[in-house]
């Protein structure tokens, strides 16, 4: 081979080699980058909460699935990701209301956790409901949440886990609650609710039985996952609050796994059949008028 017909072909290889690796770059990246508009969406919540030290990862020349507290989903088309979970846990030094708006703009977003970050405030925002057909999993406990648990939650179809545990949440539980086609998990507990349980909160929905992991603390242990009909709560965790009146007898027909109503102010007797009788006294203790099995008998 001549020498430059040699070198010729070096090039050749070389040039290859170079452009194999710039293909495989490009598509590590394209594997990492998420959708430009979750991008800017994530960016717009940095920049609401005053773009605080959590948020060091966030920096607009990285993947934003890369970011720490951010999950894509995990396509492996040549597509760009979206984000389908993000979550604000630990204090974080993030303060300021929840950025409704923002956080909205996530149109793929499933999964919203904040937890332990007391310095967040205002009210719960109604922009949550444009997430209506995706968001299945919302968590907001240990903040400064404050006002009503909305009503307008109802509006978000496909929501299945709540947790609005310990903030400061007022007035009565919304009876629209009762309409949420998957809800299965519902914890208000340590907070400032008042009003009665609405019976609409514990009538039996749609039929359609979906597979339901059965919590920690539940008061009979299963070995399995079992299958429960959707659109009734499982899970159902209001203790610590100021709740008045009756516990509705509909709560007998509930395939309850886990139920705590102590530390109220509910009266009359505990409805007894169904899953009631795997309930012992620690569910309902602390409430001054409330009588009957696990409790104490009421009186003639």
């Amino acid at each position: 081979m001549r020498a430059s017909s040699l070198v010729e072909h070096r090039v050749t290889v070389v040039v290859a080699v170079l452009l194999a690796a710039a293909v495989a770059a490009a598509a590590a990246r394209t594997k990492n980058e998420c959708h430009s508009g979750d991008k800017a969406a994530l960016l717009a919540i940095k920049s609401a909460f005053g773009n605080a030290s959590f948020f060091n990862s966030w920096t607009p020349d990285t993947p934003c699935c890369e970011w720490a507290n951010v999950s894509c989903d995990s396509s492996s088309s040549s597509t760009a990701r979206r984000v389908v979970a993000v979550s604000f846990l630990n204090d974080a030094g993030l303060a300021g209301p929840l950025p409704g708006a923002a956080i909205a703009r996530l149109t793929a977003l499933q999964q919203l956790v904040l937890n332990n970050v007391p310095g967040v405030n205002g009210t719960i925002p109604h922009d949550l409901t444009r997430l209506s057909a995706t968001l299945s999993f919302l968590t907001i406990t240990s903040t400064g949440i404050s006002g009503p648990v909305p009503p307008f939650l109802s509006e978000i179809t496909a929501l299945g886990y709540l947790s609005l545990s310990s903030n400061s949440l007022t007035g009565p539980i919304p009876a629209s609650l009762g309409d949420m086609p998957n809800l299965y998990f519902l914890d208000l507990g340590s907070n400032r609710l008042t009003g009665t349980i609405p019976p609409l909160l514990l009538s039996k929905g749609p039929r359609r039985r979906v597979p339901i992991p059965l919590p920690q603390q539940a008061r009979r242990r299963r070995s399995r996952r079992v299958r429960r009909p959707a659109g009734e709560p499982q899970q159902l965790e209001l203790s610590h609050n100021d709740i008045y009146g009756d516990i509705p007898e509909q709560v007998v027909h509930l395939m309850l796994e886990y139920l705590n109503v102590s530390y109220n102010r509910l009266s009359g007797t505990v409805p007894a059949g169904g899953n009631m009788a795997w309930f012992d006294q620690s569910c309902f203790q602390h409430n001054k008028g409330l009588c009957g099995t696990p409790l104490p008998p009421c009186k003639e």
